[in-house]
This record gives structure tokens, sequence and C-alpha cells, in this order.
């Protein structure tokens, strides 16, 4: 009986150590010099920092946000936007944070006083219109409006330009503006006749 209570108590004993000696070999190999990243002269150049029709929102957008008291954003990580609730748990906090760094918001309006944010804009994208695209871009837009609106902050999928003032006046709560607005911005100007 003795000697069964010895075996397993060598056997624990072993365990331990070995468990001590991977634990302070990925400590040593994490601090080492050789883990920090290789900072290499990599050659880049210049992309487009905005598609086309996120130009065209944008400037709507310019348009709208001088008739009112707010401001726009671009490409605002949901990272700077949102962060886990307090009380979460460690491993739920990790992932939570994890998800909110791979999306981000295409436009944002913040009030032109506190630069609190009111709404987040996204653009509703086309490309992803097929099967499986499809679904999981509903998947990714389903979890990013319930995401925002636990913060209390509202989601806007841009759809139509045309339509945009509008949608903004009602979420917003904005007054009827003149019809110098968005939707008129988006519409090619008229040509005058000259005088004959």
């Amino acid at each position: 009986m003795d000697f069964q209570r010895l075996e397993i108590y060598i056997i624990i004993a072993i365990m331990v150590m070995i468990l001590a000696t991977i634990i302070i070999g990925v400590v040593s190999w994490l601090n080492s010099p050789e883990s920090e990243p290789v900072l290499k002269n990599y050659k880049y150049q210049k992309r487009n920092f905005m598609t086309p029709n996120e130009v065209a929102v944008l400037k709507s957008l310019y348009k709208m946000s001088s008739q009112h008291n707010y401001l726009i954003f671009a490409k605002v990580r949901m990272w700077d936007l949102l962060e886990p609730n307090k009380g979460m748990g460690y491993s739920d906090k990790k992932a939570a944070e994890l998800v909110i760094g791979q999306q981000r918001a295409d436009f944002v309006l913040c009030d032109k006083t506190t630069f609190q944010p009111a709404l987040i804009l996204k653009l509703a994208d086309s490309t992803g219109d097929r099967g499986q695209e499809r679904t999981s871009r509903q998947k990714i837009d389903g979890f990013i409006t319930v995401a925002y609106e636990s913060a209390g902050l509202p989601v806007l999928y841009i759809r139509d330009i045309r339509h945009l003032e509008d949608e903004l006046r009602i979420l917003l709560r904005l007054p009827v503006s003149e019809p110098s607005g968005i939707a008129a911005a988006s519409e090619p100007p008229e040509t005058q006749e000259p005088p004959s």
C-alpha cells in the first residue's frame, strides 16, 4: 500500500517538473530577442484609401454635416468605438476583443460639440451576394448591429445614396432641410438652356 502511494507521489512530482520546464521554456522564448519581429526594409505601394462608392457617400455626408451639428469620420475600427462590458470573464473578454478588432465602420457621425459617436454607417456591400458569401456577410452584419446597439449606437446600412438624407433625418431626428441636401447633391445638375 505504501509503495503504491510512493509511486503516485513520484508520478505527480515528475509531471510538475515537466510542466515547470515547459513554462520556463515558453517564458524564456517569449523574452528572447529572437522572438521579436524582424524589421526589414520591405517595399510598399500606395493603395486607394477609399472606393468610389465610399467617396460619393462621404461627399454627401459632408454636405449634410454642414447643415447639422455632426462631424464625419471614415474607416473607424470597431475597437475604437466599443469595449467589452465590465465584469466579463477573462476568456470571454479576450474573445469579444478579438472579434471587434477585425471589423470597422465605414463612417461614424459624431456630435460636433462632444465628439461622441451618434450613428454608425456601413455600406451595404453588393460583392457578397452569392450563396455562402452572402450568408457569412449577413451573420457578420447581424453581429455588428447587435454589438453596436448593445452600446446604444444605431447602425445604418447604406443601400441607396438617394435616400440617405431621409434615413439620417429619421434616425437622428433632424429637421427637414431644403432640397439642396444629399439626395439633390447625388443627382446630376440640370443644364440651363441659353437664352434665345
